[in-house]
């Protein structure tokens, strides 16, 4: 079963340069643990928060992380005051319909779901809400995950053209089902959030 570590940090305040020089510290760490792990970079648009996902092996097994101890070294040094891993695996992906071009922003929505509503909010997410999402012009592609930390549990994320396709008719038609209100209302601790890519290696 495919894993992804998925580092986070909300509500920190740092430029483009500090966060390349940040995770390019967090990357020399896992090297001697899992030296395949390749990272792609995420700040908000409109938000201070940063997530990292790091891929390229696998199975990542959070044992070999040591994720506890690893958050608490980040910490101690300060560099990233609030940073967090989790674990997430992957239960769906779906091409988009503009699955050739550039994606210029990723849409991450996380959310819990009030006891007893897991089964069918998955159910909505993968029979009809992510396909629905994904055939809009201007969705790249959409994932699915369980996010096996700290949570919300359920993590759905979309690669789009720009920041404005998740407000144009086509989607908001999608989010606009009765099946879409049925679930939607049994959401809990939920966080959207828009981010935009920021590429390692550059300089401002």
């Amino acid at each position: 079963m495919a894993r992804t570590v998925l580092l986070k940090t909300v509500g920190g305040d740092f430029t483009d340069a500090c966060c390349r020089t940040a995770f390019a510290s967090i990357a020399q760490r896992l090297e001697s643990r899992l030296p395949e792990l390749r990272w792609r970079v995420y700040r908000g648009v409109t938000t201070p928060d940063v997530y990292a996902y790091g891929t390229g092996v696998e199975d990542v097994d959070p044992d070999r992380l040591d994720v506890a101890g690893l958050e608490s070294t980040l910490q101690e040094r300060g560099a990233l005051a609030h940073a967090t891993l989790d674990i997430l695996v992957l239960k769906a992906s779906f091409a988009g319909a503009s699955q050739s071009v550039r994606a210029q922003c990723h849409y991450v929505v996380e959310t819990d779901s009030s006891p007893g509503w897991e089964g069918e909010l998955f159910r909505w997410y993968d029979i009809e809400h992510m396909p629905g999402l994904a055939a809009v012009q201007g969705c790249v592609g959409a994932r699915r995950f369980i996010n096996e930390g700290r949570g919300p549990r359920s993590y759905a994320c979309y690669d789009v053209a720009s920041a404005g396709v998740i407000t144009t008719e086509p989607w908001l038609a999608v989010r606009q089902t009765r099946w879409s209100d049925r679930v939607r209302a049994q959401f809990r601790n939920t966080r959207r959030t828009m981010f935009r890519p920021l590429v390692l290696g550059s300089s401002e």
